[in-house]
């Protein structure tokens, strides 16, 4: 069962044992103190081991003063007003990262630092489109074949269909008619933003920059709806989607750590931003 997202005053809430967390999508320019007691009452109910929030600094104190750390920050994310990635761990293992995985990931960012700004060069594939309704269970095919498990439910058409009538884009690209890699733009039209995410590829066509492509497609094709911030929250020991973003001329905003059920596991996560209206890389 996937975890559940739910409106709590004016507040976008998901919460569950899929990743042990509650994870405070939106947060209401009113609503921190309130959120943050109903949070304790999840806790308490259910016994996490993570708190995730997202909002903007003005709007923090209320977690900061209830020992809520800064994990990732992007400036200028809501205005001029900085969004903050905040985590509150519940238990020593879940903020407990190895030697070995915190060696891997400073070596990807390492990498991807080397690689930034070398940009897009290649054509755009003529095989890349939008998916439409058409696509969903093809598109969930695909994500079944790419992730063992993944924080929100993509592996269901109708999710994928009905969050296509709302608030999210998506993007495939074809190889004789199949479906072999994907990715979506997940929009928030009020403080205009977007997250690229849910990136997947089938393994025999890895490794040929199809990534790049569907997020340089997707980054045009939000700029014609006035998209000013765009970022994404990648797997921090993904080599790929880590170099993808950093050629892309997104910055890293901070790890988050332990923070997402992806493939199997509870992984750290990596936040990278981009201002769309900035000079073009």
């Amino acid at each position: 069962m996937n975890d559940v997202v739910e409106m709590y005053r004016k507040s976008l809430i998901q919460h569950g044992k899929d990743n042990d967390r509650v994870y405070v999508m939106k947060c209401g320019p009113n609503d921190a103190k309130p959120v943050a007691q109903y949070i304790k009452t999840l806790v308490a109910d259910y016994d996490y081991s993570k708190i995730f929030v997202k909002c903007p600094r003005n709007i923090a104190q209320p977690f900061l003063t209830d020992d809520y750390t800064i994990e990732a920050a992007i400036p200028g994310f809501y205005g001029n007003e900085e969004c903050l990635f905040l985590a509150k761990f519940l238990s020593p293992e879940r903020e407990t990262v190895s030697l070995e995985k915190r060696e891997l990931i400073d070596a990807i960012l390492a990498e991807a630092e080397r690689k930034a700004g070398t940009g897009f060069k290649g054509k755009t594939d003529p095989t890349l489109r939008e998916l439409t309704a058409d696509d969903a269970v093809a598109l969930t095919e695909l994500y079944r074949q790419v992730f063992q498990t993944y924080p929100f439910p993509i592996f269901d058409p109708v999710y994928i269909t009905e969050t296509m009538k709302s608030h999210i884009v998506y993007y495939g690209l074809f190889q004789k008619g199949r479906l072999v890699s994907a990715s979506s733009a997940e929009m928030d039209i009020q403080n205009s933003s977007v997250e690229m995410t849910d990136f997947a590829t089938l393994p025999d066509f890895r490794g040929s920059g199809t990534a790049l492509k569907l997020l340089h497609t997707m980054e045009e094709a939000m700029r014609k709806r006035s998209i000013r911030n765009s970022f994404t929250i990648a797997r921090s020991y993904s080599y790929g989607m880590n170099i993808t973003f950093s050629k892309a001329g997104y910055h890293f905003g901070g790890t988050l750590i332990n923070n997402t059920n992806i493939s199997g596991t509870i992984e750290s996560m990596n936040v990278w931003y981009k201002q769309l209206d900035a000079p073009r890389v």
